[in-house]
């Protein structure tokens, strides 16, 4: 048996702790704005500090988002007695559920604060890769932050798969059977934020597009 009662019960408090909107109840309590109709329609961060204009709220809210995806990863090593199959599927649901969140009509964040979180726990040195990534790929290309972001997704997830297995097993704060374990639960993640900053991406493409007709 894969997931022991313990394990899903991780799994789903992840998708609950994930499905905690922050940024819009910090924006109404704050604001008193619907962040989900102002801005970008973003249920995150960035869009928190667009929509309110403080920092302060920008930042609350980025902490917190992080820190639901280590409290989620976190009641999982507890639940599931260390089992690495349950811990990264509660990380990918605390993300889905930022993402796509059931309480907002499935509308939601981007995921990378949450990612973050969800990484610090299991396999911290991917945010630094992740980190190396965005800001090579931001200084190369036009200074935009969600190309620089998109950038940092592809790039990390090339440089993790392609790591020799000794190189996980010393950075990894949980022990896996298989490396492969590692390698999913990366895709996983690195697929919901993938999607999510397509959107952005598109934008940018055609604001360059209409750029270079003038």
């Amino acid at each position: 048996m894969i997931f022991s009662l313990g394990g899903v019960l991780a799994i789903a408090i992840a998708y609950l702790l994930g499905s905690i909107p922050f940024a819009k109840i910090l924006v109404h309590l704050f604001a008193k704005k619907d962040i989900t109709n102002e801005g970008t329609g973003n249920v995150g961060a960035m869009n928190s500090y667009d929509v309110t204009g403080s920092k302060l709220i920008g930042i609350v809210v980025a902490l917190l988002d992080i820190a639901k995806g280590t409290l989620g990863v976190y009641l999982a090593t507890l639940l599931s007695d260390g089992n690495f199959t349950s811990i990264a599927t509660s990380a990918v649901f605390v993300v889905l559920a930022h993402n796509y969140n059931p309480w907002l009509r499935w509308k939601g964040g981007r995921g990378l604060a949450p990612t973050v979180g969800v990484l610090l726990l299991i396999y911290p040195v991917g945010v630094f890769i992740w980190l190396l990534m965005y800001g090579t790929t931001y200084i190369a290309i036009r200074k935009n932050i969600h190309v620089a972001a998109m950038g940092g997704i592809i790039g990390s997830v090339l440089l993790i798969l392609s790591a020799p297995q000794k190189f996980h097993e010393i950075m990894l704060l949980i022990e896996v059977q298989k490396i492969s374990q590692l390698h999913w639960m990366i895709i996983c993640l690195a697929s919901l934020l993938f999607v999510r900053h397509l959107q952005p991406i598109r934008e940018f493409i055609l604001n360059e597009s209409k750029k270079g007709g003038e």
